[in-house]
């Protein structure tokens, strides 16, 4: 199935979809020995392609880490910002990026993940997805059988169960 190779390329590992939009136009990328612009579809199934004449592996396997993130710590990798971040805790080789985010001083369950499809259906505003929870146990229980259910269901509290939404 023929998808846009900087998602490709980002399923892959090689960085976000941004970071891939920029390895395409810096001329990196080519799929069946072509240079290919920003947009270019492909089928990583059939197409041959490659970054700087290397070619791509097959898309990394999917990564879900629910970390909690004590207090006094980015979740968010600032770059030139001296201060910690959860990914000194969280020390992978993979392009994995935090589902949202708590401030600095917050503390909570944060999900790190390389499944940007998973990552836009519980952060996209159309989903309509719970943004704040509750602290203590009960938002514990709660995240952890939101969880369990999944993107794109719900947990019905009064019923235990999981349903379509």
């Amino acid at each position: 199935m023929e998808e846009r190779v900087q998602k490709i390329l980002s399923r892959a590992g090689y960085g976000s979809r941004r970071g891939c939009e920029a390895l395409i136009e810096e001329g990196r990328v080519t799929v069946n020995g072509e240079k290919i612009k920003l947009g270019a579809k492909a089928d990583p199934s059939t197409d041959e392609i490659k970054l700087d004449g290397v070619p791509v592996g097959k898309p990394e396997k999917k990564v879900y880490i629910a970390l909690h993130k004590p207090k006094n710590m980015l979740s968010l990798d600032a770059g030139d910002d001296p201060r910690p971040t959860i990914f000194d805790i969280v020390k992978d080789e993979r392009h994995l990026y935090p589902v949202g985010r708590l401030d600095f001083d917050s503390e909570g369950l944060v999900l790190l993940t390389n499944d940007g499809e998973l990552a836009n259906r519980l952060t996209h505003p159309a989903m309509n997805m719970i943004r704040n929870m509750r602290s203590g146990s009960h938002a514990s229980r709660m995240m952890s059988n939101w969880l369990s259910c999944g993107a794109g269901l719900s947990w019905k509290m009064d019923t235990g169960h999981c349903l379509r939404t």
